[in-house]
């Protein structure tokens, strides 16, 4: 008995990925409202990153009619989210950082080791690629919609930079084998 094979196409998938450690300015002082709203950056290529970094510039936002903060809510709780249009979250990405752990997951907030609400910038861990999308910046509290009543009106300024960017490239390669 005779068998026969006849093998129409094989598909090889060659991603490489080409690595810069440049730093990328993408939003010059987009505002971090303290309740309401996000405020919106945009790349104007499609790159990659594997870190985003957030550098606090002016005023702040506030969590009860208090005292501004930089990124939270006075203290080690921090309030700063980066999502996609659909709400989906960029950063912080706890599968990413074991540094960073969810304190109140109703209302978004979070501890991130070294850092607190008053630090001058956070780095997140993020591995995601901007492709000419408009990206959200969210305080906790706006983004989730809890406890945001009591907010004072203010907003901070937050340039966005992301960070150790790479491309990819995708190869395909299709084989035809047949007897």
């Amino acid at each position: 008995m005779t068998t026969c094979f006849s093998i129409k196409s094989l598909v090889f998938i060659t991603i490489l990925a080409t690595a810069s450690a440049d730093s990328i300015l993408v939003g010059s002082g987009v505002k971090l409202w303290s309740k309401g709203s996000s405020s919106t950056f945009s790349t104007t290529e499609d790159i990659c990153a594997a870190q985003v970094r957030a550098e606090y510039k002016s005023e702040g936002v506030s969590c009860n009619d208090g005292v501004p903060s930089k990124f939270g809510c006075q203290g080690q709780e921090i309030g700063l989210y980066i999502t996609t249009r659909f709400k989906e979250t960029i950063a912080p990405n706890t599968s990413l950082s074991s540094d960073i752990t969810i304190v109140s997951p109703s209302q978004g907030w979070y501890t991130m080791a070294g850092k607190t609400s008053e630090s001058d910038e956070l780095i997140f861990q993020v591995n995601y690629c901007f492709q000419g999308n408009v990206d959200h910046l969210w305080y906790c509290e706006a983004l989730f919609k809890n406890s945001e009543s009591d907010n004072g009106n203010g907003h901070g300024h937050i340039d966005i930079y992301i960070e150790n960017t790479y491309s990819t490239t995708t190869t395909t390669t299709v084989t035809s084998i047949t007897s």
